[in-house]
């Protein structure tokens, strides 16, 4: 892989496991990558439309890692998402991503993909079959 874009959903401000252990295992790779970031999480139409910063432990779980840029996105809580019920009874149920938004950061990156030299790149890829 030439690139990466990592992300995590929010519970309560926190960066989830599967995200934190991702990073763990492959830090070292992914220092070595352009590295984009996003966070998806904000149960709040006021909230999934700013610009908010990584939050303090999504900040600590990439320290180190030289991202290039990060956007956090709304999300999306379902009525029978299997969570805790407080969840469900303190949150507003429903989906908040801004799909302009995630696709105009997806176009970002592939813009900038797209000026970036991958020199080796080549020597990665197999050729296809018949092709030697």
């Amino acid at each position: 892989w030439d690139a990466v874009g990592l992300g995590s959903a929010l519970y309560a401000a926190h960066w989830q496991r599967d995200a934190r252990r991702f990073t763990t295992r492959f830090r070292k790779a992914l220092t070595a990558r352009p590295l984009w970031l996003f966070s998806s999480g904000p149960l709040d139409p006021k909230l999934a439309r700013a610009d908010l910063p990584i939050t303090a432990h999504g900040t600590e779980v990439t320290a180190g890692l030289g991202a290039i840029a990060h956007h956090t996105f709304g999300g999306r809580l379902r009525a029978d998402a299997p969570v805790d019920p407080q969840v469900l009874a303190t949150h507003p149920i429903g989906d908040f991503r801004n799909w302009d938004a995630i696709r105009a950061y997806a176009a970002e990156i592939g813009d900038a993909l797209a000026r970036m030299d991958f020199p080796d790149r080549e020597a990665r890829v197999a050729p296809p079959d018949g092709d030697q």
